[in-house]
């Protein structure tokens, strides 16, 4: 179970832009003919869930991957998918530079696997094993249907929103068979961007998933982490030119083929207890440190500390001043020393903010007794107990941190 509750708004987010299809239908066509705009919709997911495992590879003009001279890549994925218990997918190689991968499929049975040429050249076994896990996950997560129908609707909304500007402005015919034309050219106009917007999210919500899925895969989290400040300079030294095919296929890999990302999270990060707890951890070891929290999202700005967590920090004697959570930014990731995130997902997001830096850790990286990659448990959904549990897993970390930054 994903501790983001990313499958429900997948959920939620595929009935928006499904409503949104029917929305702009009955805008353009009345009542009596939505129902052919929701069998268009139909039509377009079953023929995406078809052929969801050839598109992507026909774009990329990838072709099968010999386990001759590609043996690395084959040993790799051989590996993680017994691991994982799954088939093994197709694998492919694009003759291209651009350094990219994505994995394709309606379904684990069906899938496909695909690196470009210029991947293979610039990351370490450890790096690649990193991103072949990320999208080996996505196969198994099923997330490649997943965005495949997404990208179809979101399509459709847009011909549609075409059609609907023009029936709108130029449609002859009697007044009450014609469509309001402020309502139509509202809808055209707004119809696209709100499908595009919810495409993203819905391709944001995979990514998490397949980012800690990957993670615990591989066991090895910071891998991907490594691999993603490559790529984002890779690909910038050799992007893809925009063609309509590679656009309709981007959004499956891994790194924006076309332009340096931009990627906003949407997960707030835990409460400001291990700032407050490391804030006593290094005074006592006599380090003038200064030390600040804040999320990787907007979610919970401006909100005070939650009144579970300064509970916990009263009774263990640490400072619980006032706090105000904000949103970090990239430039406060490139301007601290050390950048100490809680979860792996959230280490992968700031990389993908701040590609150029080296200084992001895991906190539970820090405790010998845990496991590489161990993320801090996610107290918000439970009691006050959760949160006296992460306050044990970042005190059992502090020893470790303090030694680390000593040196």
């Amino acid at each position: 179970m994903h501790n983001h509750y990313n499958g429900l708004k997948t959920a939620g987010l595929f009935g928006s832009i499904f409503a949104l299809l029917i929305l702009v239908g009955y805008a353009l066509a009345g009542a009596r003919y939505v129902w052919i705009f929701a069998l268009i919709g139909l039509a377009t997911t079953a023929y995406s869930y078809w052929n969801s495992d050839k598109l992507a590879i026909r774009a990329m003009r990838a072709q099968p991957a010999d386990p001759q001279q590609f043996p690395q890549m084959y040993r790799i994925v051989e590996e993680l998918s017994q691991r994982a218990g799954q088939p093994m997918p197709r694998l492919y190689v694009s003759p291209t530079a651009a350094p990219n991968a994505f994995a394709t499929g309606r379904n684990p049975e069906h899938a496909a696997v695909c690196c470009t040429e210029g991947i293979l050249q610039i990351l370490d076994e450890r790096e690649l094993r990193g991103v072949l896990g990320h999208e080996l996950m996505h196969v198994y997560n099923r997330d490649i249907l997943t965005g495949s129908v997404a990208a179809a609707i979101a399509g459709i909304i847009s011909s549609v929103g075409q059609m609907l500007m023009f029936t709108s402005m130029f449609s002859g015919g009697r007044d009450d068979d014609r469509p309001n034309p402020l309502v139509g050219l509202v809808m055209a106009l707004l119809a696209p961007l709100v499908a595009a917007v919810i495409q993203m999210a819905i391709s944001r919500t995979r990514e998490f998933d397949a980012d800690e899925d990957g993670a615990r895969l591989t066991g090895d989290p910071l891998a991907l982490a490594s691999a993603l400040r490559k790529l984002e300079a890779g690909v910038a030294r050799a992007p893809l030119a925009p063609t309509p095919r590679l656009q309709n296929a981007s959004h499956m890999m891994i790194a924006n083929p076309f332009r340096p990302q931009d990627v906003s999270a949407l997960m707030s990060t835990h409460p400001p207890m291990a700032e407050r707890i490391a804030q006593r951890f290094f005074a006592d070891a006599g380090l003038d440190v200064e030390v600040t929290s804040a999320g990787i999202t907007d979610e919970e700005h401006a909100n005070p500390m939650d009144p579970r967590a300064r509970a916990v920090l009263n009774r263990r004697g640490y400072d619980v001043r006032p706090h105000t959570a904000h949103q970090i930014s990239a430039e406060e990731i490139r301007r601290a020393d050390l950048v100490v995130a809680a979860e792996p997902y959230q280490v992968q997001t700031m990389v993908r903010m701040a590609p150029s830096t080296r200084n992001i850790v895991l906190l539970r990286d820090y405790d010998p007794s845990v496991t590489p990659g161990t993320p801090l448990d996610d107290p918000w959904f439970g009691d006050e107990s959760g949160f006296e549990t992460i306050a044990d897993q970042i005190e059992a970390a502090m020893p470790g941190l303090v030694a680390a930054i000593r040196k």
